[in-house]
């Protein structure tokens, strides 16, 4: 009996590690495969009529016709674990990622900011900045990221 209640226990540690990945930490290293999304994006600005939008990566997927480009943001965005990109083409250019487990686990994402513009409130530390409010229930915070116009951010409503 007490195999079985071990077997599921460890069943079900393994399916919440698998569906729900940990989120990024602050201050961590940029994943190459979200820099790559982002040079697909600056590319995708040059090559649509488009100056500010969406794109859902499963419903862009389910698109009839797709260019090759748009085809390579799905692909991209699949590696990087990105599920919605928020986008401003109008200069300056500004991307919003966010990865699948937003939903989920966590109010993080990232932001590219050709002009280092965020809405969030920019602070050199998250946690630091988490700890020293007394009312932790609303904030919305970015620190930069390892890469100039990069900013992972973090949202709490």
């Amino acid at each position: 009996m007490k195999k079985y209640l071990l077997l599921i226990l460890c069943t079900g540690l393994l399916w919440v590690y698998y569906f729900f990945p940990a989120p990024p930490q602050p201050g961590t290293k940029l994943p190459e495969s979200l820099l790559n999304l982002n040079k697909q994006m600056l590319v995708q600005a040059e090559n649509t009529s488009l100056t500010f939008g969406d794109y859902w990566i499963n419903d862009l997927r389910n698109k009839k016709s797709l260019t090759n480009n748009e085809r390579q943001i799905i692909k991209l965005a699949n590696h990087a674990n990105v599920r919605q990109i928020i986008f401003d083409f109008r200069d300056p250019i500004r991307f919003s990622y966010y990865p699948d487990y937003y939903y989920f686990l966590t109010d993080k994402f990232y932001i590219y900011a050709a002009d280092d513009y965020t809405e969030e409130t920019q602070v050199p530390s998250i946690k630091q900045a988490i700890e020293q409010l007394q009312d932790k229930s609303i904030y919305h915070f970015c620190e930069p990221a390892d890469h100039p116009h990069w900013f992972l951010c973090v949202r709490q409503d």
